[in-house]
């Protein structure tokens, strides 16, 4: 466990670096373009001194308007912020990874109790049936299936509100409401309702989902970072998941031998630290700090507007879809996202199959997440950044090209991965395939990176909540689609039971080869 925890400590210290040179901003409450607050050398020395006060403090008035209308965020301050951020992504994810093996072993269990109550049948239950497993992957496609749906009806609008209110506001909302969508199936797993009823959870999904909650915290995220470091900054982010997902299996499998319920209890106090942090960090769209863009000159923004009024509200959020179905790399950018969709769908069908072909135990099928976790910690925390870094400083490289080619040798190395997993005879086989699976995980902080430089600040929310939609559409055919490969392949032998593997290394592939041709 201390080693998951000292990865943390290092991706925290590495991202809360600030640079001490860098003015405070002002920010004008009253949609007012932000402003930089003068350097300390162009102060007289009585101002000096009362900026450097300033500055120790979190959150200050500015000396040039009257304090209500004007908030100083100081390097120290944002420098929290990005902390807060990396807290909120760490405690959403644990939550979310946490609760993956109780909600599958929850359903299998009521399935297995319908099938046998069905068939009046007084032997000792089977769970891992052909006629049980296989209806619980369709039970499962339905439910991914419903809540897709109920993603993509409330991804923008969120988006939309996420701009116009607030970033905290929308986060809050997404996690209750994905609280009780847990809830629900607890409910209905644990009494004697007819199973199917959990397809009710996507109800809950219309007032707010993590897959919005993950997508507010990397907008939050992009609002406190400097465009220049914006891509080592992900790949620390997105290093705290891999945290999660090291640490989140060993907790689910110690604590589901005590008790199915365990975990979920684990879960949700990690959900409940998360409020203390959001009543004290600020709220992120208020910050709109001014840093040298000297390399996005050439970048014509989606929108040139300079702040969005509440009356023109949709009008830009139709004008930003129109721009973008204009412009061709954002097109193939979200043509990635959406294939992108196969990766977690394909980790989540490898838990039945790796319970079938192999005759694992849940509690063992969980400890793949951590061997993927382990993979991508070293690529994400050390390899990526210090290689951006590298290229950037020593080659001039810009860090577009970097992303690209990051997208490019991502999805060879996922269709590899997929491609032994698939064909695996042997255990040995199928943790050496998974080791080269998870070494293709860089497609999506990658395409992130690239559309933060290519969108408009105004925008951000809503074109980052699109990106949701084209994953939750690919989702949406993903994971169906491949948890019925793998029920049409439970009745075959041999090689074709890693059919739904097999799909999505060709789909792989055949991303890469237009990635590479665009």
């Amino acid at each position: 466990m201390r080693g998951p925890c000292v990865t943390l400590m290092i991706s925290v210290a590495l991202i809360s670096q600030d640079d001490p040179t860098t003015p405070p901003l002002t920010y004008n409450a009253q949609n007012c373009p932000p402003k930089m607050a003068p350097s300390l050398d162009e102060r007289s020395d009585s101002d000096a001194d009362q900026a450097s006060h300033q500055d120790d403090d979190d959150l200050g008035d500015s000396t040039d308007e009257p304090s209500s209308n004007h908030r100083v965020y100081s390097q120290r301050t944002l420098r929290w912020m990005r902390l807060g951020c990396i807290l909120l992504n760490f405690m959403v994810e644990m939550f979310d990874q946490i609760i993956i093996v109780p909600q599958l072993a929850l359903m299998e269990k009521s399935v297995c109790n319908s099938y046998y109550s069905a068939k009046l049948s007084t032997a000792a239950l089977d769970c891992k049936a052909e006629p049980v497993q296989h209806k619980l992957a369709t039970l499962r496609s339905w439910k991914a299936l419903f809540e897709c749906i109920a993603v993509l009806l409330v991804s923008i609008p969120l988006g939309a509100m996420s701009d116009r209110f607030g970033r905290k506001g929308v986060l809050l909302a997404s996690l209750v409401a994905s609280s009780l969508a847990v809830l629900w199936t607890i409910f209905i797993c644990l009494n004697d309702f007819p199973t199917n009823l959990v397809w009710l959870s996507a109800v809950f999904f219309l007032f707010g989902n993590l897959s919005i909650a993950n997508t507010t915290i990397y907008t939050m995220a992009a609002d406190t970072s400097d465009p220049s470091n914006r891509s080592q900054y992900f790949y620390y982010l997105y290093s705290t998941f891999l945290v999660t997902e090291l640490l989140a299996p060993a907790i689910t499998s110690a604590t589901m031998d005590q008790h199915i319920l365990i975990p979920f209890i684990v879960g949700f106090a990690f959900l409940l630290f998360i409020l203390p942090v959001l009543i004290i960090m600020p709220e992120t769209l208020m910050v709109k700090e001014i840093y040298n863009r000297e390399s996005r000159k050439d970048t014509r923004p989606l929108l040139a507007t300079e702040t969005i009024d509440a009356r023109k509200a949709s009008d830009e959020t139709v004008e930003s879809f129109k721009v973008m179905l204009g412009q061709r790399r954002i097109i193939m950018a979200m043509g990635i996202l959406f294939i992108g969709a196969l990766r977690p769908a394909m980790v989540s069908v490898l838990f039945q199959y790796a319970m079938t072909r192999f005759d694992w135990p849940l509690s063992q099928t969980a400890m793949m997440v951590s061997e993927i976790a382990i993979v991508n910690i070293v690529i994400f925390l050390v390899v990526l950044p210090q290689l951006v870094s590298w290229l950037s400083t020593r080659y001039s490289v810009g860090g577009q090209s970097i992303n690209y080619t990051i997208v490019l040798g991502s999805l060879v190395i996922l269709a590899v991965g997929a491609l032994v997993i698939g064909s695996a005879t042997s255990t040995a086989i199928l943790h050496l395939g998974l080791l080269v699976f998870a070494a293709g995980y860089g497609t999506r902080v990658a395409v992130f990176s690239l559309l933060a430089d290519w969108i408009h600040d105004k925008i951000r929310a809503r074109t980052l909540a699109t990106t949701q939609v084209v994953e939750n559409l690919g989702k949406l055919c993903a994971e169906p689609l491949l948890l019925k490969a793998y029920a049409a392949s439970l009745p075959l032998t041999g090689f074709w039971r890693g059919l739904p593997f097999f799909l999505g290394a060709g789909v792989f592939t055949v991303s890469a080869i237009g990635w590479l041709l665009q």
